[in-house]
């Protein structure tokens, strides 16, 4: 599979949707439930979710296309935080993890535009401003893949030490798109032993995985639709009726749809990137 990377992906049909509904309560005491970890400021004087707004603000056509997801609890805060900055602050009626609350946006997203392809990414990882442009360009690529064909692409995390606290994907070296870099996902692995994280680290084809990912709003909704049927049609109706929402299930998007679709492409990265997890985090660079 092969595709022309453009030198601007920016167009009307490219969305971006920051997922800032959770209250990061492995970070406690820093984080709380009226400051969650998404408004925190670490390391500069801009909390993370301002952060992860401006890495994606070249990539996107207008603040219009910058969307956040968020929960009714956090909304006022997030709103005087970003709210002159994006198009959007999308209030999933109930918290029920990050499947429902994808499959959620994408039917805005899809009412709004058919054809829209959209970037999903946490609002809560630190990755420091001068690896903003190098986060930028592997997006980038990630997106012109997903903009000509109907897959997932994910970011990688080229591991630096065999971590034990993350995911790990798997991807098969010899099934790459020459134009993006991109490689077809094999397996997805939970948090290992430390023994299983070192033969991680040895096989060459494992990466952490950080929960950045894009794709057309249609190829989405059509995985969700294959793999979760009933928790789509459940979606679905919530998003006529928002009180049937509290009753859908809480499910990530990983075991969801991303751990089975067969659609699915990673592209290794190496910014620097720091999970926020507690006070005793690492910075994994």
């Amino acid at each position: 599979m092969e595709c022309a990377a453009k030198s601007s992906i920016a167009d009307s049909t490219l969305y971006c949707a920051v997922l800032a509904g959770g209250s990061g309560e492995r970070l406690w005491p820093l984080s709380r439930a009226k400051k969650p970890k998404q408004l925190l400021s670490l390391n500069s004087d801009k909390t993370l979710l301002e952060q992860a707004i401006a890495r994606i603000e070249s990539l996107v056509e207008s603040k219009e296309h910058v969307w956040v997801v968020t929960s009714a609890q956090h909304r006022e805060r997030i709103a005087a935080c970003v709210g002159d900055t994006v198009g959007n602050i999308l209030v999933e009626p109930a918290a029920r993890n990050t499947g429902p609350a994808i499959l959620y946006t994408c039917l805005h997203l899809a009412q709004k535009d058919p054809n829209a392809v959209v970037v999903f990414l946490p609002a809560d990882p630190f990755i420091p401003t001068q690896d903003n442009q190098k986060f930028a360009h592997y997006l980038a690529r990630a997106i012109s893949l997903v903009q000509t064909h109907d897959v997932i692409a994910l970011l990688g995390v080229e591991p630096t030490y065999p971590a034990t606290g993350y995911g790990y994907i798997e991807f098969n070296q010899a099934t790459q798109d020459s134009a993006t870099g991109l490689h077809k996902v094999t397996h997805f692995h939970e948090k290992p032993s430390a023994d299983r994280a070192q033969e991680y680290i040895a096989s060459g084809n494992m990466l952490w995985n950080i929960g950045m990912f894009c794709g057309k709003v249609q190829t989405f909704l059509d995985e969700f639709r294959r793999y979760c049927p009933e928790l789509f049609n459940d979606v679905q109706r919530a998003f006529e009726a928002p009180h049937l929402y509290a009753h859908v299930q809480s499910i990530s998007v990983d075991y969801a749809v991303i751990e089975q679709s067969d659609r699915v492409w990673v592209l290794p990265v190496d910014f620097t990137w720091f999970d926020v997890g507690n006070v005793r985090s690492e910075e994994h660079t």
